[in-house]
């Protein structure tokens, strides 16, 4: 039986984690979809990079998991080094995709 990605720990909540990555200047990385519908546009306004990952139904196991992020990490590196805020939907599975859902060119206001 597979291990699934377990909930954040009690009392941090979205938005705490918007303010520190804000503040850091630190990527989202979360398979919270729920997040993503409630919080994605407060990321993209305050220009927070994030990255979406679907899960499986079944979930992933930790072998899985960093299958995953290593399989996309460098790639994430270099759109992050562009400057630009950016966020990333990532697939699951054997065959998993990265896809760039969003980016913000420099100086563009919203």
């Amino acid at each position: 039986m597979k291990e699934k990605l377990g909930d954040p720990p009690e009392g941090v909540k979205d938005p705490q984690i918007l303010d520190w990555c804000a503040e850091h200047g630190a990527v989202w990385l979360t398979t919270d979809i729920a997040a993503k519908k409630q919080h994605g546009q407060s990321a993209k306004q305050r220009r927070i990079s994030a990255v979406w990952y679907h899960q499986p139904k079944q979930g992933w196991s930790t072998r899985q998991q960093h299958w995953v992020i290593t399989k996309f990490l460098e790639r994430i590196c270099r759109e992050l080094a562009s400057g630009d805020a950016v966020h990333f939907r990532v697939g699951a599975g054997e065959k998993a995709r990265l896809l760039v859902e969003w980016r913000t060119p420099r100086g563009h206001l919203l």
